[in-house]
C-alpha cells in the first residue's frame, strides 16, 4: 500500500473513533464508548507505528499532509456516522 495513503487510513480512523468516543461519553453511552475505548487502544498502537516509520521524513511532506488532512475528515465523518451507529445499536440518542 502507498505510505501516505497507510498514513491516512490509520490517523483517520483514529479520530473517527476518538469523534464516536466522545460523543457516546457526553451522551452517557457507556457500552459503546468502552466499545470505542477498545478500538482506540488497538488503532492507537498501530498509528503509533505507522507514524514512526515516517516521522523522520519532517514536515510540509506528502507523508505529512496525510496525517494533518485525515483529522478533520475522520472528526467530520465521525459525526454523520454517529446517529446510525446509534440506531444500529437500538438507543435513543
Amino acid at each position: 500500500m502507498i505510505p501516505e495513503v497507510k498514513i491516512f487510513l490509520a490517523q483517520f480512523v483514529m479520530i473517527w473513533f476518538l469523534g464516536l468516543q466522545s460523543i457516546n461519553v457526553n451522551r452517557g453511552h457507556r457500552l459503546i464508548a468502552a466499545m470505542t475505548s477498545f478500538c482506540l487502544g488497538v488503532t492507537g498502537f498501530y498509528v503509533t507505528g505507522t507514524i514512526a516509520e515516517v516521522y523522520e521524513d519532517g514536515m510540509f511532506t506528502t507523508m505529512f499532509l496525510s496525517f494533518v488532512l485525515a483529522g478533520p475528515c475522520g472528526i467530520v465523518t465521525s459525526m454523520i456516522c454517529h446517529p446510525y451507529i446509534i440506531k444500529f445499536f437500538g438507543k435513543k440518542d
